[in-house]
């Protein structure tokens, strides 16, 4: 199936040479069946031109890391200034509800 898929990805990419997406789709296809070809295709995307005022560590740190149900976690940061920025993201604890005590099933009454 992804050597099917390489093909068809193959064939779209002689037609629009540009298209990402597709170059993405079939670096991965190729990746399931040949691993130094999929190196050899992934050489063929452009290079991002990242702003140099754009602190990456801050964006993977941003995101946070959420599991679970009722808690959500993040990678505690270095830098105090993200740690302020990501206090939504710490640790919260269910809070559980209080039941109801049980009567016996026989109350006799004033007794």
């Amino acid at each position: 199936m992804p050597e099917q898929s390489a093909v068809i990805l193959e064939q779209l990419l002689e037609r629009e040479p540009g298209n990402v997406k597709a170059l993405a789709l079939l670096i991965r296809s190729v990746s399931m069946f040949d691993a130094p070809k999929a190196h050899e295709v992934a050489q063929r995307l452009p290079d991002i031109d990242i702003p140099s005022d754009i602190n990456l560590e801050e964006l993977e740190i941003g995101l946070g890391v959420t599991s679970g149900r009722g808690l959500r976690k993040v990678i505690k940061p270095e830098q105090e200034k993200i740690n302020e920025a990501n206090r939504r993201f710490e640790t919260k604890e269910k809070k559980r509800k209080k039941k109801k005590a049980k009567l016996p099933a026989v109350l006799v009454p004033g007794g």
